[in-house]
């Protein structure tokens, strides 16, 4: 699993996580994020996950991030028109 934390272009604090699908899957995603998530949830506003995942049924009340699959995101951002 690699984990990166970082600042958007709009002021937001991302968590990516990358993980090797054949050897992460949701179960041992979850597992990870639960192990992991005071590390990085304190100030974290998005969190961006490659493939299908199911980390935003773990969101607590008092969290505010939200998790979204990367390659969307990416193809979206990728033919987005130029200004």
């Amino acid at each position: 699993m690699l984990a990166i934390t970082g600042t958007d272009l709009e002021g937001k604090h991302c968590l990516i996580l990358w993980r090797n699908l054949n050897e992460t899957d949701n179960t041992a995603l979850e597992k990870w994020f639960t192990r992991h998530r005071a590390e990085f949830t304190e100030s974290l506003d998005a969190i961006y996950v490659n493939s299908d995942h199911t980390l935003n049924a773990l969101k607590q009340p008092t969290e505010t991030w939200t998790a979204k699959t990367i390659e969307p995101v990416f193809r979206e951002l990728m033919f987005e028109e130029m200004n």
